[in-house]
């Protein structure tokens, strides 16, 4: 079984730029400069999907966080650093990969005051998913019960042909 987590060198790299830039010179970008040094120091990567699908059932926010770190660091960082703020661990995350968070400014609709509303991209997606099987699950009863045939007959079907017979059967 391979580790995940990257070597102090490649985490360096997945914070600088491809070109260079802002992440070569710590003065114009401290927040890339403090992810490398807690990379090095903690053997800490950025986690991924698999690492937020493990953690995506647990209740407790604090606890959900606390578990993504264990997933994200080496197994021989100290276990002292899960007692640190998570705040700066956050820090960090953003730090390597600032897209992650997206942001959006708005006004308040009531004050008119602007807000920093954020996109939650992984409720989107999975909003997006359950909507996409709602759908299907109609289409395969419409289509089954017009034409008595089985959900993996219609499975079967590509999405144009099942839209067409649907089309056929719907008023």
């Amino acid at each position: 079984m391979t580790s995940d987590v990257l070597p102090a060198q490649d985490v360096t790299a997945a914070t600088e730029g491809a070109e260079g830039g802002a992440a070569d010179d710590p003065g114009r970008d401290p927040g890339a400069a403090m992810a490398r040094d807690v990379a090095r120091t903690h053997g800490l990567r950025p986690p991924t999907l698999r690492d937020l699908a493990a953690v995506a059932d647990v209740a407790d926010a604090e606890e959900g966080a606390r578990r993504l770190l264990q997933r994200c660091m080496a197994a021989s960082a100290p276990a002292s650093l899960l007692d640190k703020d998570l705040a700066e661990i956050e820090a960090v995350f953003d730090a390597l990969d600032p897209s992650a968070d997206l942001g959006l400014q708005v006004d308040c609709t009531d004050c008119g005051k602007p807000v920093l509303a954020t996109l939650d991209a992984g409720v989107v997606l999975w909003d997006e998913i359950e909507a996409q099987g709602r759908m299907l699950l109609r289409m395969v009863h419409v289509l089954a019960v017009a034409y008595g045939w089985t959900e993996s007959e219609i499975l079967a079907l590509g999405p144009a042909r099942r839209a067409a017979y649907l089309a056929m059967v719907s008023p």
